[in-house]
């Protein structure tokens, strides 16, 4: 009997005692004042850190001096497209935005504006109509354009660990009223 009772008040308590943690967890706990804690603060910090290297390395690969456009290989490219193309090409060297601007279909797709500083030569010319029904389909270009075609060009630029590196982009132009214009980089 005396075993019955020693079970007996166990589970009691052990009951009493599940029964009031539950009671703690269902009562609504003040709101703690907002703070940022040691992590947010390291993290904003290594953020800010980042954000400083990274503007620092931009800085280090701009270009110092003109850009050059001695050097450019060109293949396929002629006549008013190629002069419209060099044109182009000279008033992002001369960083003349109103020929520059003069010389793009779209202004909000002004695709040399934030490239230009970090542009150390154009190195190439390529016009490319491989992909030139496909561009037409795809930005339905044959109403507002009398021709499409596409220039692939070469730049040189330095990579984020300061080497001189070679990219190509393919630039859509269309031919408006007779003026070849960039219509958009792809």
């Amino acid at each position: 009997m005396k075993k019955l009772m020693i079970i007996l008040s166990l589970c009691l308590v052990v009951s009493a005692c599940s029964t009031s943690e539950k009671n703690e967890e269902q009562q609504p706990k003040a709101p703690v004042a907002e703070s940022e804690s040691p992590n947010t603060s390291i993290s904003q910090h290594k953020l800010e850190t980042a954000e400083q290297i990274e503007g620092e390395n931009r800085e280090k690969q701009k270009r110092k001096g003109e850009l050059d456009l001695d050097h450019i290989e060109n293949v396929n490219v002629k006549g008013d497209l190629l002069e419209s193309v060099m044109s182009l090409l000279h008033a992002v060297k001369n960083k003349d935005k109103d020929a520059r601007l003069n010389l793009t279909y779209d202004p909000s797709f002004d695709e040399f504006s934030a490239a230009e500083p970090y542009i150390l030569a154009v190195t190439k010319i390529e016009q490319d109509n491989s992909r030139v029904k496909a561009v037409t389909d795809e930005y339905d270009l044959k109403q507002a354009a009398e021709e499409v075609t596409i220039v692939k060009i070469s730049t040189k630029t330095l990579d984020s660990s300061l080497k001189e590196t070679v990219g190509t982009g393919d630039y859509i132009f269309v031919k408006v009223d007779g003026l070849w214009k960039v219509y958009r980089f792809q």
